[in-house]
């Protein structure tokens, strides 16, 4: 049987037609979900990536080409033209097809990449300053946007508590869940209501002279759901309970960003200046710290084979996550979320350069430690196999 067969190709897509059978070839390796379709049915299984999509069109036949990404396990194909029109090669070996929809199949194997983890056990590290200099007064609490802030990130709330003979609790009210933590001369305030998600009340002790409050909050982002984009954000109250005119709390000053966030501590030519080497598990963090961590790793090459790497992270309660100077997660404990994935559009993999990951931790107890250990991501690690396709004409 005579079949026409017809090939276009532009910079992300290649559409081959088959006896007007439409068969759309995604190729653009910057996207990440590649698939062959006819008819709008997938025509391929279990196949990660499809790269280097390379055609040669004659007289008598279409020649395809193609770098693919085969997880481990059946991968089976399609094409819209019988078997006998066909010839089918992967990594050279000719697959025999059939059926009068050609359909072959290939079948690599599974390898262990569990010994490409790698710990990563020392760091440079520096402490978060908490300087609230530069910080802008404020009349009133409003939500941030009204203050002209429209980013997220976190945000210093600064004031003071005037003498107080006994001990007391304050009353902080925020627009949304979104995360707040308190402290008082420096030192992290518990909260009575951690169940509570917009009302939070921490004890302080007596004083006989004022003491120093700073509210750290982070603007999380915003929900995508409902009426988000009039979501307000930010602390709406700090008050004393028990006094109603709140004449125990002082004028109210906002500052946003971290200094290591303000001054890009997680850029791959950030200067060693105060910065310290030590073990994770022996920098020295207090309850209520928030440490910046800098260390390398390389990625290990694994020849015909493609394998993505990831971040897992335990013993903070938050953290920011950046690769090569690029914010990639947010971990915390409470969302269980501990495994990042590092894309492979920031790594770096030729074998002489290092990847530079940067932590920002906070944790709130002196009995966790910080571990950062680089792994394989074993559900997309793949065999590359160069797959080839005659269609006669």
């Amino acid at each position: 049987k005579e079949i026409a067969v017809g090939f276009t190709h532009g910079p992300a897509n290649g559409i081959i037609e088959i006896d007007e059978k439409l068969v759309l070839v995604i190729t653009d390796d910057a996207r990440g979900t590649h698939t062959w379709w006819a008819d709008g049915l997938p025509l391929v299984s279990n196949v990660n990536l499809i790269r280097r999509l390379k055609t040669e069109n004659s007289k008598n036949s279409l020649g395809i080409s193609a770098l693919l990404d085969l997880k481990p396990g059946r991968t089976s194909f399609m094409l819209p033209v019988p078997a006998s029109g066909i010839e089918v090669k992967i990594a050279g070996e000719k697959i025999p097809a059939s059926g009068d929809a050609a359909t072959f199949a290939v079948n690599p194997a599974a390898f262990d990449a569990k010994p490409l983890k790698t710990p990563l056990t020392s760091a440079l590290v520096r402490k978060e300053s908490f300087d609230t200099g530069g910080s802008r007064p404020i009349d009133r609490l409003v939500p941030i946007g009204k203050l002209g802030f429209a980013t997220a990130g976190f945000y210093f709330y600064s004031t003071s508590v005037r003498p107080h003979p006994q001990p007391m609790k304050i009353k902080v009210g925020i627009f949304t869940n979104d995360p707040v933590r308190a402290y008082i001369d420096g030192k992290l305030l518990r909260e009575d209501n951690p169940d509570s998600e917009k009302l939070k009340i921490y004890s302080i002790p007596a004083s006989d002279s004022a003491a120093s409050l700073i509210l750290l909050y982070e603007h999380s982002g915003r929900e995508h759901i409902g009426s988000y984009l009039n979501e307000p954000k930010g602390v709406r109250e700090i008050s004393v309970l028990g006094d109603s005119g709140s004449s125990l709390i002082g004028p109210v000053s906002i500052k946003q960003g971290l200094d290591g966030v303000n001054e890009k501590w997680y850029s791959r030519n950030t200067p060693d200046t105060g910065w310290k080497r030590a073990a994770l598990n022996q920098a020295g963090a207090s309850p209520g710290d928030i440490l910046w961590y800098r260390t390398e790793f390389k990625t290990p090459a694994v020849p015909g084979r493609f394998v993505p790497f990831g971040l897992r992270i335990n013993g903070a309660d938050y953290a920011l996550i950046y690769l090569n100077g690029n914010l990639i997660g947010r971990f915390s404990r409470a969302n269980r979320q501990s495994f990042f994935y590092l894309p492979d559009s920031f790594l770096l993999r030729t074998k002489d350069t290092a990847n530079n990951i940067t932590v920002a931790a906070f944790r709130s107890s002196e009995k966790t430690n910080l571990t950062l250990t680089v792994e394989p991501f074993l559900e997309y690690s793949t065999t590359q196999s160069e797959l080839e396709i005659l269609l006669k004409k």
